[in-house]
Order: C-alpha cells, then sequence, then structure tokens
C-alpha cells in the first residue's frame, strides 16, 4: 500500500497504526512523488492519502486514480479534517474511504482490511472467471477433439495390422503415438479443472496444530508453528483444507523463497484463519502461484498446470479465502474458512 502526507509525522504515526497488518508499505511525500512511483509501481493495493497537499490535493489524487483506468483497481482511502469529509463524500465522491483527524488506530487498520480483502476477492473472481474459461476449453476439447480422435485411432490401428513395409509401420507407429499423447493431454487437462471438496468435522486446535507442522516439516525448512487456539474451538469446519492449502502453498513457493516457513494459526470472527509466512522470497508476485499457467519442468515441453487454482476454488466453495500478498523480502498467503456452530454456540464460546 502507499502512504501519501507531506507531513512526515503523520506519515509515521500511520505507518505505526499499518504495523500489525505486516504488510508492505511504502511512503511519500506530496502527490507529485506519489503520481512518479505509481507510474512505476501499478501494484499498489491501498492508496491513504491526506487532503492537504501542496499542489493537486488528497482528493484530487484519489479521483485521478479513480478515474486511471490502470489505477482504478486501487483502493483509495482520504483522510480529512471532519468538516470537509461531507462535502468531498457528497460533492467529489472523493475516495472509497473517509477517515477523520484525529485518525483513530483501531479504525483505520479495519478500513485498510476491508480493503485489502475487497481487492483478494476482485483478484479471486478475475481467476475464477479464467478458470471457468479454461473449464469450457477442456469441455470443447473433449467434445470436439475426443470422438473423432477415438475414430482415428482405431483406422489408424486396422491400417496398421495389414502394412507390412517396415517404414510404412515405423510412420504409423509414430502417428499413434502423436494421437495417444492427444488423447492424454485432453484427459489431463479436464480432470485439473475439477475442484477438490473437503468435508467439515469438529475442528480441534491440537490436531489442527500437529498437521501443520508435520505437512509443513517435510519440506526441509525451518518451520515454526504458533497459535492461541483451545484444543477444541467449539465448531465445524474443513479444516483439513486449510492443512493441504498451506502445504501446496509451502511447496510451490520453494522455486521461489528460499527462507523458513512460519505458520499462525488464530480464530476470528467465527473464522478460522492460517496465515503462512515464507522468508527471502523473490521480487514475483505471490499469487504466480494461484494462477494456472503453462508450465515446464527440467526442460520438458511445457504442460497446462492449474497452479493452486482449484484449491482456491475449494476455498470459495466453503465460503472461505485464499490470498497471497509480498512482504518486504516475504511472501504471506491468508487462508481462511468460516467456522459453524455445534448445538447453536458460536465458534469459540464456552
Amino acid at each position: 500500500m502507499l502512504v501519501v502526507s507531506d507531513d512526515v509525522a503523520e506519515r509515521a504515526g500511520i505507518l505505526d497504526a499499518l504495523a500489525p497488518l505486516q504488510t508492505q508499505t511504502l511512503e511519500v511525500a506530496g502527490s507529485a512523488a506519489a503520481l512518479e512511483l505509481l507510474a512505476d509501481e501499478p501494484t499498489v493495493d491501498v492508496l491513504i492519502v491526506t487532503h492537504e497537499q501542496v499542489g493537486m490535493s488528497g482528493g484530487a489524487l484519489c479521483q485521478y486514480a479513480r478515474g486511471h483506468a490502470r489505477l482504478a483497481n486501487i483502493s483509495t482511502v482520504l483522510i480529512a479534517e471532519a468538516h470537509d469529509i461531507n462535502s468531498l463524500r457528497l460533492t467529489a465522491r472523493a475516495a472509497d474511504d473517509f477517515l477523520a483527524r484525529p485518525v483513530d488506530a483501531d479504525a483505520l487498520r479495519q478500513v485498510v482490511r476491508n480493503a485489502l480483502r475487497a481487492q483478494a476477492r476482485r483478484r479471486l473472481i478475475a481467476r475464477q472467471e479464467r478458470r471457468r474459461a479454461i473449464d469450457w476449453l477442456a469441455m470443447v476439447l473433449a467434445h470436439e477433439i475426443n470422438n473423432p480422435l477415438a475414430a482415428a485411432m482405431a483406422n489408424l490401428a486396422l491400417v496398421r495390422e495389414h502394412a507390412h513395409d517396415e517404414e510404412l509401420s515405423q510412420l504409423l507407429e509414430e502417428s499413434h503415438a502423436m494421437l495417444e499423447r492427444i488423447r492424454e493431454r485432453t484427459h489431463a487437462i479436464r480432470l485439473q479443472t475439477k475442484a477438490l471438496h473437503h468435508q467439515p468435522s469438529e475442528v480441534s486446535g491440537k490436531e489442527l496444530i500437529d498437521s501443520l507442522r508435520k505437512r509443513l516439516g517435510r519440506h526441509g525448512r525451518a518451520v515454526s508453528v504458533d497459535s492461541e487456539l483451545a484444543s477444541r474451538v467449539g465448531g465445524e469446519a474443513p479444516w483439513r483444507l486449510l492443512v493441504d492449502a498451506a502445504d501446496a502453498v509451502v511447496e510451490n513457493s520453494l522455486a521461489y523463497c528460499a527462507g523458513e516457513v512460519s505458520a499462525r494459526v488464530h480464530l476470528e470472527e467465527s473464522r478460522l484463519a492460517v496465515v503462512v509466512r515464507i522468508d527471502r522470497a523473490t521480487d514475483d508476485d505471490p499469487e504466480i502461484i494461484l494462477e494456472p499457467r503453462l508450465l515446464s519442468r527440467d526442460g520438458e515441453t511445457p504442460r497446462f498446470y492449474p497452479g493452486l487454482s482449484m484449491l482456491e476454488q475449494a476455498f470459495a466453495e466453503a465460503g472461505g479465502q485464499l490470498f497471497a500478498r509480498p512482504v518486504g523480502d516475504a511472501w504471506r498467503f491468508g487462508l481462511t474458512i468460516p467456522v459453524d456452530p455445534i448445538g447453536g454456540k458460536a465458534a469459540g464460546e464456552p
């Protein structure tokens, strides 16, 4: 996120308030510096601006970002005096959210959390649309290719039985192998678009922690798992999905991150969450491991690889969310699922 203010002390206060969120935060003085940075750093998720700026006001900067096609996805938060906020909200609609001075640290963190969650949801929707396109393509392949392919392979097998020339037999064998490869790849793509399903069960804090330590420890990295959960949470959730996803996140991040792995488990507002952090990451966006893509392993011909998109779809079907974000020189992943109460009690109630 980007914090913009001419006032050094105010910038420092905002950064201190945001520190508990463990997000990557940039700061600049003035709108001109902010515009220059945004031209080179289009990956900013949240823009926090004070209204009083030299030159372009904070409200005008937010409006510029909201009206710019490349920057319109950025969530904007405008900090101003209380008597200015109503006019800015009603006449200019300058920002997505407004905070009055003096800024309450808890309110600021909540606004930023909401903005980050909205960003994650937008990216999730974009990936869901890509998955639907891939699934549609797989169905088309199955319908338009598999039937004529089966007929072609049958005819080719029949011709091979009556081919007595050695060179012709070899050519027919190579053709059959190529058709078989097409059949296998088409089938593989169709299978890889299917979502994974996890059944809910009572959440045991100890079992969850032990499973995480065991699964994450198998990757040969230093691992620490921290939790404040009681032995029994008092609700049901597909919590094994969290373990599978954390394991897959670490496994797919090994090529990009060289440091230790840490995981924190907590319960917040009836949502069970696992936050995974992997240190010493490259400059790549961690969402790369979520995206379906062509992947070449060990010099092989590139093949379709679904990334972790199927796990992300499983989170969506369970009412949860999987998001990825760079934090300094580390990658941070948040995995959340709702906990359904048992016997009418909310999760965490005695």
